[in-house]
């Protein structure tokens, strides 16, 4: 579902692009705006279409890690500490096998 939103919002990202080329050749046309300037326009809207895609997925992120916290799941602290205790026991068990028996 997640994947079916980013690439929705892909799509609308481009096609205002397009929007924004054709706004910039009608000002063109119309005079109201050098060519030289319509590289920096058009850059400067891909720059803000750009930010906003980085908000949309740090909102999506921090939704996704809220859920998954609401349902149990464990976190990057929670994981952390079991590869510790892994590594720990895994250490035990290796001074314990080199022991002689008896």
């Amino acid at each position: 579902m997640m994947s079916t939103v980013m690439k929705k919002a892909i799509l609308a990202g481009l096609g205002a692009r397009v929007v924004v080329n054709q706004w910039v050749d009608e000002l063109v046309k119309k005079g109201e705006s050098a060519p030289d300037n319509e590289a920096v326009r058009v850059r400067e809207f891909v720059d803000a279409c750009e930010q906003s895609a980085r908000a949309v997925g740090a909102t999506v992120k921090d939704g996704a890690c809220a859920v998954a916290k609401a349902m149990g799941a464990p976190g990057r602290t929670d994981v952390e500490s079991l590869e510790r205790k892994i590594a720990e026991l895994a250490q035990k068990i290796e001074s314990l096998s080199r022991r002689p028996p008896g």
